[in-house]
């Protein structure tokens, strides 16, 4: 939500007379300094969280890759043993042919 130009004036009138032009300025400085505490926080949260979650991540990825890794190893053995297979039989039917 953004505020216009309108708004702000609007604010700052209603400001202006509640609390009289004498506390305005010191208002202003502790909203201020509120805002920046908070943004402070808000970013020191974020950057706890990504690095909390970054490692997370990481051995979730590293995790992945070796499933990956032995299903792919699985699937290559599995052919080779079939390749085998079929050129021990090839090998065997013209030996027996040759006889």
């Amino acid at each position: 939500m953004k505020l216009g130009t309108t708004e702000l004036i609007l604010i700052l009138v209603v400001a202006l007379v509640v609390f009289g032009p004498s506390k305005l300025p010191e208002l202003g400085k502790l909203a201020g300094q509120a805002v920046g505490s908070f943004k402070k926080y808000v970013n020191s949260f974020e950057g706890e969280w990504k690095e909390d979650a970054g490692p997370v991540r990481t051995e979730q990825a590293v995790k992945k890759t070796a499933e990956t890794q032995a299903a792919m190893t699985e699937e290559t053995a599995s052919q080779m043993k079939s390749e085998n297979r079929e050129q021990a039989e090839g090998i065997r039917i013209s030996n027996e042919a040759a006889v």
